[in-house]
Parts: C-alpha cells; sequence; structure tokens
C-alpha cells in the first residue's frame, strides 16, 4: 500500500534534495491553501516515478500544475523504462488530476539524474524555456569525509569568520519550538526589509515546522550574543541531506559574523546526523551580472566549498495554446 510515508521512502532514496516532492512537504501545500497532489507510477509493488503537483489559480477559471523541483525518478531505471516512465506518469496525471482548465503542465526536474526521462518528456511534448521558479544553481556541500578536512577545504576568509563569531563568544543552539520560530521570523522580517525582498506569511513557516517537527526534520537555529539573538536560520534534515531553507539577521552585530557560525554548526550536526550533502540553496547563475541581487549570499556560500549543481529550469507542456499564450503575454508585461 502506498501512502505517504510510502513516498517520502521513495524521494529518500532516489534525490533527497528534492523535499518540495515529498509527502511531508504536500501537507505544507495543503496548509497553505494549496490545491495539490502526489501522483505516482509502480511497477512490481514498487515505485517507479512519483511527482508533487500544485494547481496555481488563475484568472477565467484557469489553472496551471506545477511540480517544484521533480518529478523524482526511480535510479535504478534503464534508459528505456526511464522514457516509459515518462508517458506512464502523464497517464496518471491524466487519470486522476482534472485538467479541464490546465492550461500547461510545468515540471522542474533534476537533469543530471534522469537525462533520459526528460528525453521522454520531450517526446511528451515538454520543452524547455530557460526560465526557472526555483533556483537553477545551488551550491552542495560533499560531507564524506572528516570535519576537519572540511574545514580546512573553505577559503580562508571563511574559516577566520568562523573562529571570529567564536572568539566574540557567539553562541549557537537550535530548537523548533514555536518560540524560535517566531524569533526567526522577526529577525526575517528586519532581513526583508533591509535586502528588499517579500517574505512569506508566518503560516507558511509555522507549517513546515508542524508538518516535520514530530520526526526532528527541521530546526530553527539561533545565534546570541550577550543572550540577544542575532541571526537565526532554519535547516530540513530528510534522507541523508541536510539543507538550508532560510536565514536571517538582525541589522545590528553583523560584524560578528554569526551567519557564518550558525551554518558551521548546522554543517557539524548534519555531519553527525550521518548526512552526505550539506545544501546551500539557491546561488546567483553562472556568468549573471555583478549586479545580481544573489551576488553576496553566491559569495558567502562559495566560501563554504562545494560544488555548484544544476536544475533543467522549466519544461512546460502545453494543454491549451491559445491561454498559454495569453498567459506568458500578461507575465511579459508585468516585468
Amino acid at each position: 500500500m502506498i501512502d505517504k510515508n510510502s513516498i517520502n521512502q521513495f524521494i529518500a532514496d532516489n534525490n533527497p534534495r528534492a523535499i518540495t516532492q515529498t509527502g511531508w512537504w504536500l501537507d505544507v501545500e495543503k496548509a497553505d491553501g494549496q490545491h495539490s497532489y502526489i501522483v505516482y507510477t509502480i511497477k512490481g509493488g514498487q515505485i517507479t516515478s512519483s511527482a508533487l503537483l500544485i494547481k496555481h489559480l488563475l484568472g477565467a477559471g484557469k489553472n496551471y500544475l506545477y511540480c517544484p523541483y521533480g518529478p523524482v525518478v526511480k535510479k535504478e531505471l534503464d534508459s528505456t523504462e526511464m522514457r516509459a516512465v515518462a508517458s506512464e506518469l502523464m497517464d496518471e496525471i491524466k487519470k486522476y488530476v482534472d485538467l479541464t482548465n490546465t492550461i500547461f503542465i510545468r515540471f522542474e526536474p533534476f537533469y543530471q539524474d534522469c537525462h533520459q526521462f526528460v528525453l521522454g518528456l520531450n517526446q511528451l511534448g515538454f520543452k524547455a524555456t530557460n526560465q526557472f521558479t526555483q533556483p537553477k544553481d545551488t551550491r552542495i556541500l560533499h560531507l564524506l569525509q572528516s570535519e576537519e578536512t572540511i574545514f580546512q577545504q573553505m577559503k580562508q576568509k571563511t574559516r577566520y569568520n568562523i573562529r571570529l563569531a567564536d572568539k566574540r563568544h557567539v553562541r549557537i543552539d537550535r530548537n523548533n519550538s514555536p518560540t524560535y520560530l517566531k524569533i526567526f521570523y522577526e529577525l526575517l522580517l528586519k532581513t526583508c526589509d533591509r535586502d528588499h525582498f517579500r517574505p512569506h506569511p508566518f503560516s507558511h513557516y509555522q507549517h513546515i515546522i508542524q508538518a516535520q517537527s514530530a520526526k526532528d526534520n527541521v530546526y530553527i537555529y539561533n545565534a546570541y550574543y550577550e543572550n540577544k539573538v542575532i541571526a537565526s536560520i532554519m535547516v530540513t534534515f530528510f534522507g541523508k541531506v541536510a539543507t538550508y531553507l532560510h536565514g536571517a539577521s538582525s541589522n545590528k552585530y553583523r560584524n560578528l559574523m554569526p551567519t557564518y557560525s550558525l551554518q558551521w554548526r548546522a554543517i557539524h550536526d548534519a555531519i553527525k546526523s550521518g548526512c552526505r550533502f550539506y545544501d546551500f540553496g539557491g546561488i546567483a547563475p553562472e556568468g549573471a551580472p555583478t549586479t545580481h541581487p544573489w551576488q553576496g549570499i553566491t559569495r558567502f556560500k562559495e566560501g563554504f566549498g562545494g560544488t555548484v549543481i544544476s536544475t533543467t529550469g522549466h519544461l512546460e507542456k502545453t494543454l491549451s495554446p491559445f491561454w498559454h499564450t495569453a498567459y506568458r503575454l500578461a507575465k511579459f508585461i508585468q516585468k
């Protein structure tokens, strides 16, 4: 019998970075009020592919389906099986999801994991758009080495800043209590005001905590100086991957380098819990201009080492050419 736990195990075994494809992320989306589904294929009693789909409502009663960092495909499938599974998954979507008013379906899989699957999608009419909802590039730190080796491979300035925070008595702890979440969100609002970006509503972060806290899969890390929280991050632990989801910091005490100390503590915990990778999340795409808004956070993440992993970006299948063209035109005008 396939349930959310089965889906979680499938994602953990085949692409644990794709936390937005898990059964517990389905709980997050539904708690946020999104129309969401998980559709999967089975062969020999085992899941061969899975897609968490979010129905985004548009005007005139129309909608589109979006699959963040998915679908996920069983790694052991050969090239022929992967192409066949692409067709089987689309058949399941048509069977179980009402597509009457859906103008297009948007997938966004990890390319390096499922090249043949993508070719199968291309044969079904999915076309690359060179657009992205999730970050195109992310930085991954490999953890299957000693903590000392990982530390020494960091850039000299990053090592210096970690030591500086420790020398200035910046203290780190973690929890997933409502109190920690409230502190995190208060700092996040200050960060958004400073850096000019919009946060999710508080309820979204609350839903992440509530969906995962029973399994100790998500933590808020706080950095303290003189008993004041001066920076905070949210990190998830799923499968063998720890993922840095969100970060926030006070406008004061930034010279104490608390964000470096926070990341180093999270990396330490990831190693201790047996994770193979630490996912720093999105960075500016390769070749981006110096004015790109993510250049600062990109330099920060690069200092910890690791490698860059890219996604395919949007793969879209048009179901209603007229309305899809109208949607693209509206998005172009909004820019």
